[in-house]
């Protein structure tokens, strides 16, 4: 009985010195340290990747492990405060830190239900118990009150509630209530409903048993009892819990939150661990624009699907920044069947004749000039492994052609032509400064193919070589972060060479051999477009610029597998087209200034020389100062014969001697002397002739004379039977009718001049005379 009564007393003085010492424990904790100066529990920082207006991308983890971001508590709406405070610690502004009598409660609920169901924690012991994770035992759990009532001691309510939201784990690691109302609604934490707050608000219980995605309908249930509890309390009215009860949940798709994947790994992989000392990374990404290329590429590879293309990537580039705009690596990111991951921005692949443009470049720095005549003839290469003969796209030779042509029309003969003249060791260094430096092998390795893409290098560095070709010859490297500093640009090449490139590629009629007119190269506004395909059509490319911005495009597929035919007109230029049309919408969309230094000039469209008086036509060239040519067309000819209707003039081409076997081959030069053919060739013309003007003829514009008074006469030869009389000047109607005689009112150029009569009911053309008018 003793020895009761000894225990006892123990008890009940053992029982009052922890009663004291809890008492007294909020007071002691004013005098310890505020534990979140701690930097053991400072909160570990995740990388949150934002587009350049500050809209969120994508959170990478956190070197705990976690995804989060910190906000204030009055950027939090007051539907989840109220929430949380209901489910987890009702008497929050009312204790210091442990609530006993919650603890009491639900002691006595666990003896009852012989399991624990119930734990009591306060948020501010849920608080500590996120600062350290003490062991699951007595001990455990008296560190973890000493910690709260640490707390307690040092902030104020508002100050542990905030520090609470933003560290509240809410399943698939995330950390905050702030990256949950993202990840799962796609909203700020500030504009979520009474409805969403309750739903969050059950996650914390359990974070991996209440999966939103997998256990909707029980986080639903439980919803309904919470929001009818946050009712009874006041904080909502029954308006207002109706309204909650009834509203469905829309869960955002976790892939929603996993924004422009290719591009925020590309940052990653490009600036390392340079990332951890940034608070917020704003990239130069444009969300808006990223989607519509995500959709377009999506859809247009779809539709090729059938011609065995499954993947696609384009990169968007601002010129005057060099500010990556879009990037997309792949189709879709997320389909392993077409290796959705693979980043075709970063693929190293073979060009094709998308690196034509940068030949030609230098080829003009070097002297050529847009009129400069190449030989698309069949010609044979010595090479290592014997003898190599360039064919076109089309397997046809076009024989002469100029440079603005070659170029245009992307033929393989003359592009071969010209880096043979450049130099393959020069050409690889001039690919090299213009940003293509995957081409680590040497000259000798690439030979004259490197002019048609023989070499691997990736769509990233070949769109910075065509942003170059769009800043007018200026090189600076892509940007992706917008506090990036700007780099000073470099010239690579000249503005006029560059303004050449741009007016070549954009020349829709330059390139009507290949491509015909209006095809799609040609988009609504200015722009400059180039094609290429690989050999067995395993990637296709399409560039295309203007002076704000220039878009890369790659179709093929990652596992090497070739496409059925499906070329860069076919393949990529779709993609261009649409891409290029959205980067446009809102920008300007006038084209380049011509430089001081490019000159007009006429040339033959044959020979690329100065028109000569038999020239059937000439053309406008663009030239830099000092390189019009100077020499007159020795293409074209002319001679009298005589004929049995008279003397006629005759004019014929002549080509020159490593063009004669291509003329014959393809009928332009005939087994019988070309004179006489056109001897027999005139026996069955009408005799209808023009006797004024003169073919040949040479006339001046006066200055002093009004323009509307210096009208030429037109004559023709008498001839019986003429019903009839109609002008043509340069195929257009354009003659007038005074008294019954016909004038032509002058014009500067070189024309052509017709008539055409009916005798007989029948029409019949004159033979043309060509007339020159000076200015």
């Amino acid at each position: 009985m003793r020895v009761f009564l000894y225990l006892l007393k123990f008890l009940i003085l053992a029982t009052t010195f922890i009663i004291i010492i809890i008492i007294s424990l909020p007071f002691i904790a004013k005098f310890s340290n505020d534990p979140l100066t701690n930097q053991e529990f400072k909160k570990a920082k995740a990388l949150i990747f934002y587009d350049r207006h500050h809209i969120p991308l994508r959170e990478m983890l956190s070197p705990k492990g976690t995804k989060g971001e910190t906000v204030s508590l009055e950027q939090i709406s007051p539907h989840l405060i109220n929430a949380l405070i209901t489910a987890e610690d009702k008497r929050f502004f009312h204790h210091k830190g442990v609530d006993w009598l919650a603890i009491g409660n639900a002691i006595l609920m666990d003896l009852k239900a012989g399991r624990i169901i119930r734990g009591g924690s306060t948020i501010t012991q849920q608080l500590a118990r996120q600062l350290k994770l003490y062991p699951r035992n007595f001990l455990g759990k008296l560190k973890e009150i000493w910690l709260a009532y640490r707390l307690e001691a040092h902030h104020t309510k508002g100050e542990i509630l905030e520090e609470y939201l933003n560290r509240l784990p809410l399943g698939f690691n995330i950390i905050g209530v702030s990256c949950a109302c993202r990840v799962y609604f796609d909203k700020s934490v500030a504009r979520i409903s009474p409805a969403e707050a309750a739903f969050l608000a059950i996650i914390p219980r359990s974070p991996s048993y209440f999966n939103p995605y997998k256990r909707t309908k029980v986080i639903i249930k439980r919803r309904n009892l919470l929001l009818k509890r946050m009712a009874n309390i006041g904080y909502l009215s029954s308006e207002e819990l109706n309204r909650a009860l009834k509203e469905p949940i829309d869960l955002n798709h976790l892939r929603n939150y996993f924004l422009a994947p290719h591009f925020i790994y590309r940052i990653i992989k490009r600036y390392g661990s340079k990332l951890n000392k940034k608070e917020n990374i704003i990239t130069t990404l444009d969300l808006e624009l990223q989607k519509k290329v995500e959709r377009i590429v999506f859809f247009n590879i779809e539709k090729l699907k059938k011609k065995g293309v499954t993947n696609g990537s384009v990169i968007v580039v601002e010129n005057k920044t060099g500010d990556v705009l879009a990037y997309v690596g792949s189709k879709d990111f997320f389909d392993e069947t077409i290796y959705g991951q693979n980043d075709g921005v970063l693929a190293i692949r073979q060009p094709g004749s998308a690196v034509k443009p940068l030949t030609y470049a230098l080829a003009l720095t070097k002297g050529m000039t847009p009129a400069t005549l190449l030989a698309d003839i069949p010609v044979n290469y010595s090479i290592k492994e014997g003898i190599y003969r360039p064919k076109n796209y089309s397997h046809i030779y076009h024989g002469p052609v100029t440079l603005r042509k070659a170029l245009a029309n992307s033929l393989n003969v003359p592009a071969v032509e010209v880096a043979e003249k450049v130099g393959i060791y020069e050409l690889l260094n001039f690919y090299k400064k213009m940003g293509l430096k995957s081409l680590t092998h040497s000259p000798d390795y690439y030979g004259v193919g490197l002019t048609l893409g023989n070499g691997g290098i990736t769509l990233e560095e070949l769109t910075t070589a065509y942003s170059t070709l769009a800043r007018m010859g200026e090189f600076i490297p892509l940007r992706y972060l917008m506090d990036d500093p700007y780099q000073k640009p470099v010239r690579i090449i000249s503005k006029e060479v560059a303004y050449l490139i741009a007016d070549i590629l954009s020349d829709d009629q330059a390139r009507e051999i290949s491509f015909g007119r209006n095809s799609l190269l040609k988009l609504p506004f200015p722009a400059a477009v180039k094609t290429g395909t690989s050999s067995g059509f395993r990637d296709n490319w399409a560039f295309g610029f203007t002076p704000e911005i220039t878009v890369g495009v790659w179709v093929g597929n990652f596992n090497g597998k070739e496409m059925y035919r499906v070329s860069g007109i076919t393949g990529a230029v779709p993609i261009l087209r649409e891409v290029m049309k959205e980067a446009m919408l809102y920008r300007n969309k006038s084209w380049y200034k011509k430089p001081k230094r490019i000159k007009e000039a006429l040339i033959c469209p044959l020979s690329g020389q100065r028109p000569g008086l038999y020239c059937p036509g000439a053309v406008k060239e663009y030239f830099i100062e000092g390189t019009i040519p100077k020499t007159i067309c020795s293409f074209h000819k002319g001679k009298w014969i005589n004929t049995p209707d008279g003397k006629r003039f005759l004019e014929y081409v002549e080509y020159p001697a490593e063009f004669k076997s291509w003329a014959k081959s393809v009928g332009l030069l005939k087994k019988e002397n070309n004179i006489s053919s056109e001897k027999k060739r005139f026996t069955s013309l009408p005799k209808i002739q023009v006797a004024y003007p003169c073919s040949g003829v040479r006339l001046a514009i006066d200055p002093t004379i009004p323009s509307q008074l210096q009208m030429l006469p037109l004559f023709l030869k008498k001839s019986d039977g003429i019903e009839d009389v109609k002008w043509f000047v340069d195929k257009d109607g354009s003659s007038k009718k005074i008294n019954g005689q016909f004038f032509w009112k002058l014009k500067p150029g070189r024309h052509l001049i017709y008539a055409k009569v009916k005798i007989k009911g029948k029409e019949l053309s004159s033979l043309p005379v060509k007339i020159i008018v000076k200015p």
